[in-house]
């Protein structure tokens, strides 16, 4: 055979042992591993082969379908290749060959849905049962089911105050998201489990919340601060001995017996700290002294003047408890003056209690000499000597002052306030979890009948039902006979399989069939798809304590440059240095020794950008640039070049300049496919053939090149035709009003043959739409407009044909699947959001735009690594109910509470995978180079991938290269070479009419062009209402908390404060605490809006939202809010030329070319006279009316003003209202 293998892939391929776990890193040759088991496991005729089976005995499952016919692809050929070898006998070779056609390799749900196929009719199964595969259609049925299930429980939840604080708790005024959403995560989590009934039992048992918690509290406290506790229980131990026999050495008793308990914590089953033990303490008086006062106050509150105090020590109800405490007192004494410690009057006070402790036992009252001791002594020397602090510092030194104040802030402080919100909420907290679990399984059985309707089943029910037929007492033969059948079963990518795949796998195996695992669990990035990489690590852990199991690890690595590759160990040695995925001993070797030395093998380069630039659009001018040079320099081809992002966000940066500079690109996957232009005008002419009022869909479609309308042309009708645009015709423009947007005699001909066009295909296809599909409408809008011909004349024609072809296919694919009305179908298209782009790049030499998840399995000589800067999503932490797979932990949630101890470990837990997973996400990332490796990011925001890579560079033999970027435009462009021919030349580009509008987006804020509508030349021209609060010294805000955040929550306040009465500090405070509790504005931002705006000042922003509605113009705002004169977050769409959004002054634009620019307008009221007032909110630091110019804030209010103005709305005034000062800013234009 010509295959060779090294001798880890030899010893995995070879192994004997009944379970075998093949741990497969980056590159070192898994396929080829898995197609050599393959032939290894078979019968070809070679010494030894008669007790092995054919080659259809085997079950050979992948990730993918792809896959597995490249996995079938594979083994067929090395069978051929097989046959010319010594060893083996060719028929053999040839007849397994015949039985591979045969051969079960496949995906996990084609296996379940080929084995219910076989055994449908054991359980009653319609045999034509269609899989739901489409991702819009199960969201649409789910929706259904939702709609169906909640509006039950909403009209039951009328007269039931229980069920409305449920409701409270997940649902919020205006909609009902969170609980939605909540219900399909636990339907999809509870799918990928192998017992969900188990984990929901679990639930429904454990309800012991106290002694739960207390159980993840020390597990996590004592795997956090091992270290110090054992020194704090060394401390302890000394300062007993000075305790022995009272109430202080007890406690000290019980705090080292917990620091025990805690040490042995790991070789426990179950959490044996009794609830009542642990409260009976009062863990303050482990470090706080409070254990002598009462004997402090009676000796020199009453004795010093008192002869008689001692008879008023007799009157005391536990005079036994005096006495025992003054001989405690004494011993102690006594102690330390052996030890020779030097406290000021220790003798006298050793003389003073000796005296004391025979008063006392003889019961008499204190003698003239006793009184005068007494006297002698400062009232402050007692008081040292007996707080702790004094022994501690004696006999541990003064570090235990500090234990002290630690375990008092870190371990017990958040356990006590804990403590007390668990007693107050425990109760809600059982309740709420009950109707969780109620309402799921109502959802989950509504689903499932409206499933059973149309005979339908997603692969997760193919799943249920193969494992629930395996483990059927009433049908054993299902088992039995898949047993017998598969001899061996071998699994590709195993690192991403879920508990329930794993069961159904292991189960057909049995105790005689053989499973050859292999995977990688620093590549388990599918999280999101309920993959559980926690399946793969504790198989690898028992089949290591297995005699009958064996694990290899797979390291030489044949596809990274051995530079590059240990600038990958070193990172990964320290950024996995301690999960449970250890990178030690798992290091990558060098297979290859081939090294382009004109190209740079590794980089970390950190992008800094100017303050307020846009930090997407600088990073990609500056990948883009490193990108062209590369190719210009004539090393590489497009094709040998990926660019590897986190996520999509901020691809249109990347495709736009890479446009620019001519270097030829695809995408493999995008999510942003709704968001295409020719897609866009599609869906729109859907739409308004579905509802003839969409004027937005319409303004779209006229726009759009089959029909060409002008923006001119368009506002002359609005003016001039005051009816719907789809009752559009020529005959209704009035011509009188054409000399007033100068259009001429010859301009307004051109318009009517226009109108005349839309008015044929508009009213023909109207008629149809009542009686099509939305996949047929939309076949007959192909047929019967110009959409098809005008998109593929447009730049990039054959990708846009395909993407609407693709469209027809997804509508296609939605309506096959579910009984749904047009409108329906266009909801469900829409509402599923993420939809793969249509790749229809014929140029295979082009650079590679993907994703991490898109670009697994793949590799390229040269890897861009980009976005590396974008923060961590923390989603578990603001939702108000979140999942662990841990029984024990179960559900968390917040029941409206900032700090909720109910879903603390929950969310910790679950915040820890997720880090987790960004790590083993960058491995996958940084793997996929072949020869260079190029990371690119910035350190803005934490954490992110960038800060974690930052943190290990040391550990490389490279260091961070810091990039001053201040350009957003590409300035070299892309010089083609042919290699074949070795001919350099340069690529023909053809100017297209609408090239311009080809270049910018479809849709832009109204911040990317409002320098376009400025018309105040100086910030003297602004008027400034003036305000106490000196804007010299403002406060940065706190780390973590991000600008946009900020300002995202400070309108969010101003939206939904009540102006049913005038604002107060109480009313926006309890908004605040609200949006907190409903997870909209984050803990970090809370505490941040109660923070001084700036060093001189106690004004906090909740101030400044108050203070606006006490001006002139907030009391205003307050009156038109009552009279229905008021609306905030007005959304505004307008059309502007499309030259003034893009800054390529190189592009060729036609009068024609336009953008649809989106804004949305803070407040926007009515005064009595009728004329309207803008009002924009900003956070800004040091707004004055120089900042308000240089931002140019007075051109955005002034687009805003004029597309009203248009509209019909006649603006008077226009204010920007800075919230750190009080300030009001008049930017109106006369």
């Amino acid at each position: 055979m010509k295959t060779e293998l090294n001798i880890q892939q030899q010893a995995a391929v070879n192994s004997t042992a009944r379970r075998t776990l093949v741990s497969a890193s980056a590159g070192t040759g898994k396929t080829t591993v898995l197609a050599q088991r393959v032939l290894k496991s078979i019968n070809l005729g070679r010494p030894g082969d008669d007790e092995k089976p054919d080659v259809d005995n085997l079950l050979v499952l992948t990730f993918t379908d792809a896959a597995a016919q490249n996995m079938r692809e594979r083994i067929k050929k090395q069978l051929r290749e097989a046959i010319d070898h010594p060893l083996v006998q060719a028929d053999a070779v040839q007849h397994q060959l015949t039985k591979l056609e045969q051969t079960d390799v496949m995906t996990i749900d084609a296996f379940c849905k080929q084995v219910i196929d076989r055994y449908y009719y054991l359980i009653g199964m319609d045999p034509e049962f269609d899989v739901l595969a489409s991702e819009s259609s199960k969201l649409e049925l789910r929706t259904q089911a939702l709609d169906q299930v909640l509006e039950e429980f909403y009209q039951s939840a009328i007269n039931d105050s229980i069920k409305q604080q449920f409701l409270e708790r997940l649902t919020t005024e205006y909609r009902d998201n969170s609980l939605r959403a909540t219900l399909t995560s636990l339907l999809d989590f509870l799918g990928s489990i192998d017992d969900p009934e188990a984990w929901l039992a679990k639930q429904n048992k454990n309800n012991d919340v106290f002694e739960n918690y207390q159980k993840y509290y020390f597990e996590r406290l004592w795997k956090d601060y091992r270290n110090e506790l054992l020194q704090v229980k060394n401390y302890y131990h000394q300062i007993f001995k000075f305790y022995p026999n009272n109430e202080f050495g007890q406690n000290m008793g019980l705090a080292t017996s917990i620091i025990e308990y805690l040490e042995q914590y790991g070789n426990l089953n179950k959490f044996e700290f009794c609830e009542t033990e642990f409260n009976s303490v009062n863990m303050r008086s482990v470090y706080k002294d409070n254990n002598y006062s009462d004997l402090y106050n009676l000796l020199f509150g009453q004795a010093k003047n008192k002869k008689d105090s001692l008879a008023i020590i007799n009157h005391q109800e536990d005079n036994q408890e005096l006495k025992h405490t003054v001989a405690n007192v004494l011993e102690q004494l006594n102690q330390l003056h052996k030890l020779g410690v030097q406290i000021e009057q220790l003798d006298s006070l050793i003389e003073l209690f000796n005296q004391l402790n025979l008063a006392l036992a003889q019961e008499k009252s204190l003698t003239d000499y006793q009184v005068e001791l007494l006297s002698k002594l400062k009232k402050d020397t007692l008081k040292n000597v007996l707080k702790l602090d004094k022994f501690s510092e004696v006999v541990c030194g003064s570090e235990f002052k500090e234990f002290n104040k630690w375990i008092n802030d870190t371990l017990f402080k958040g356990y006590n306030n804990d403590s007390l919100i668990i007693k107050e909420y425990k109760d809600e907290f059982i309740q709420n979890k009950k109707w969780l679990i109620k309402l799921y399984r109502q959802f989950k059985n509504q689903y499932q009948s409206i499933k059973d309707r149309y005979n339908l089943y997603d692969f997760g029910d193919l799943e249920r039902i193969v494992y629930d037929l395996l483990n059927s007492d009433e049908h054993p033969k299902v088992k039995t006979e898949l047993q017998q059948q598969y001899q061996q079963i071998i699994v590709d990518e195993y690192q991403d399989t879920n508990r329930l795949q794993d069961t159904i796998v292991t189960t057909i195996a049995g105790n005689q069939g053989k499973l050859f695992l292999v995977g990688d669990v620093k590549q388990s990035i599918y999280g999101f798809r309920n993959a559980d990489h926690t399946v793969f690590v504790e198989k690898e852990q028992d089949y290591l304590k297995d005699n009958d199991a064996e694990v290899f690890h797979l390291t030489v690595n044949y596809r990274t440059r051995p530079t590059t590759i240990k600038a990958i160990n070193g990172l990964f040695s320290h950024i996995m240095a301690t999960d449970k995925v250890n990178y030690q001993g798992q290091e990558l070797t060098a297979g290859i020794s081939i090294e382009n030395r004109d190209l740079p093998a590794f980089e970390f380069n950190q992008v800094n950008h100017e303050k307020g630039a846009d930090v997407t659009s600088v990073e990609a001018t500056v990948v883009v640039e490193r990108v062209v040079k590369l190719l210009n320099e004539g090393q590489v081809e497009p094709k040998d070049i990926a660019i590897i992002s986190r996520s999509w966000s901020g691809r249109e940066e990347y495709i736009k300049r890479l446009k620019q500079v001519g270097v030829p690109y695809k995408v493999t996957k995008s999510n942003g496919f709704l968001g295409k232009y020719e897609v866009m005008v599609a869906l729109a002419y859907l739409k308004s053939l579905y509802d003839s009022t969409d004027k937005i869909s319409l303004v779209a479609i006229l726009h759009a090149p089959m029909y060409g309308l002008t923006e001119r042309e368009l506002a002359f009708l609005k003016v001039t035709v005051n009816k719907s645009f789809s009752l559009m015709s020529p005959d209704l423009i009035d011509e009188n009003q054409a000399p007033k947007f100068k259009i001429t005699d010859e301009e307004l001909s051109i318009l009517r043959n226009k109108l005349t066009k839309f008015n044929r295909d508009y009213q023909f296809l109207s008629k149809l739409a009542d009686v099509l599909s939305a996949s047929e409408l939309l076949q007959h809008i192909f047929e019967y407009t110009d959409l098809l011909i005008s998109m593929t004349a447009m730049p990039q024609g054959e990708e846009r044909r395909a993407n609407l072809y693709g469209l027809l296919d997804y509508l296609l694919d939605i309506e096959a699947t579910m009984e749904t009305s047009a409108q329906e179908t266009m909801a469900t298209l829409e509402a599923t959001g993420e939809l793969d782009e249509i790749n229809q790049n014929v140029d295979e030499n082009a650079v590679t735009y993907t994703t991490i998840h898109g670009s697994k399995g793949l590799e390229w000589p040269v890897v861009f690594v980009v976005n590396t800067g974008k923060k961590y999503a923390n989603e578990s932490k603001n939702n108000a109910v979140v999942f662990s797979r841990k029984p024990d932990l179960g559900i968390g949630m917040s029941l409206g509470l900032t700090k909720s101890p109910f879903k603390k470990f929950v969310t910790e837990d679950n915040k820890l995978n997720d880090i987790l997973e960004e790590k083993r996400m960058m491995y996958v990332a940084l793997t996929r180079a072949q020869q260079s490796l190029l990371i690119y990011g910035n350190d803005k925001n934490k954490p992110s991938n960038f800060n974690l890579l930052a943190s290990a560079i040391d550990a490389t033999d490279f260091n961070c290269n810091e990039i001053n970027a201040t350009r957003t435009q590409v300035t070299d462009s892309y010089h083609v070479t042919d290699k074949k021919n070795e001919n350099s030349m340069v690529v023909e580009t053809k100017n297209y009419h609408y090239q311009g509008v080809n270049e910018t987006p479809q849709t832009t804020p109204t911040t990317k062009i409002k320098d376009q509508f400025n018309q105040i030349n100086d910030s003297s021209e602004i008027g400034v209402i003036p305000t106490g609060v000196d804007v010299s010294n403002d406060n940065d805000l706190s780390d973590g908390v991000s600008a946009d955040e900020f300002g995202t929550a400070v309108h969010l306040i101003f939206e939904k404060l009540s102006l049913d009465s005038q604002p107060t500090l109480l009313t926006v405070t309890e908004l605040i605490d609200q949006l907190a509790n409903e997870g909209l504005i984050s803990e970090m931002v809370q505490a941040e809006l109660l923070k001084p705006v700036a060093n001189n000042t106690t004004e906090t922003y909740i101030d400044g939202i108050v203070a606006l509605y006490q001006s002139e113009i907030g009391s205003s705002m307050v009156q038109a809010s009552l009279t229905n004169r008021l609306e905030r977050e007005k959304n505004l769409t307008m059309m502007v030329k499309a030259e003034l959004v893009s800054k390529d002054s190189s592009l060729p634009y036609a009068n024609d070319d336009f953008t649809i620019i989106h804004g949305m307008i803070d407040v926007l009221y009515q005064q009595p006279d009728g004329e309207y007032v803008i009002v924009d909110y900003k956070t800004d630091k040091n707004l004055d009316a120089d900042k308000v110019m240089k931002e140019n804030y007075p051109g955005q209010l002034s687009m805003y003003a004029q597309t009203l103005g248009q509209l019909g709305y006649e603006v008077a005034k226009c204010y920007v209202y800075g919230v750190r000062h009080h300030q009001l800013f008049d930017v109106t234009v006369n």
